[in-house]
């Protein structure tokens, strides 16, 4: 496994074709002022890449061997501040958790204070941290058990005090 200078994985692949997700650094030179990662997708074996978003840390495909979602869906934690050292970044930037349909051209923003995403079964589970709450999404890509949102994934959210 390769990691990025910001200790990202560097290449997700795609379950069943031959596209790409590379997470790399961009403007990381010199004294390090706009040190920050750089998504790009690629649909075509890695000969042309589209840059899709910066300052982004975790994104995958949504697609798996147990979420049988729309197989262009990616998952990325998304800084909300495009600007500074990402690798300084503490809670006054927060990551927000996008999910993007189209190769991440349509997006959605599902939470605004994102810690992180596990995958359990035929779920995702994600969570949010917001004082005084906590709030933990529920992804589903199975047929009907959850509710839909607008681009057609399921998901179900529960806040804790």
């Amino acid at each position: 496994m390769v990691l990025n200078a910001f200790g990202q994985i560097v290449l997700h692949f795609h379950p069943e074709s031959d596209y790409l997700i590379r997470t790399g650094e961009d403007s990381c030179s010199g004294r390090g002022d706009t040190w920050r990662t750089a998504r790009e997708t690629t649909v075509g074996r890695g000969i042309q890449w589209t840059l899709s978003d910066t300052y982004i840390r975790n994104c995958v495909w949504a697609r798996d061997a147990t979420f049988l979602t729309n197989p262009s869906e990616i998952i990325c934690g998304s800084y909300r501040d495009k600007a500074g050292n990402q690798k300084i970044f503490q809670l006054e930037n927060p990551l927000g958790l996008i999910e993007g349909t189209d190769y991440y051209r349509k997006k959605e923003k599902l939470f605004d204070h994102f810690v992180g995403f596990a995958e359990f079964s035929e779920y995702l589970i994600s969570v949010e941290v917001r004082e005084p709450f906590a709030n933990i999404l529920i992804f589903s890509f199975t047929n009907n058990v959850l509710p839909s949102t607008s681009n057609g994934s399921k998901h179900l959210i529960f806040r804790f005090l």
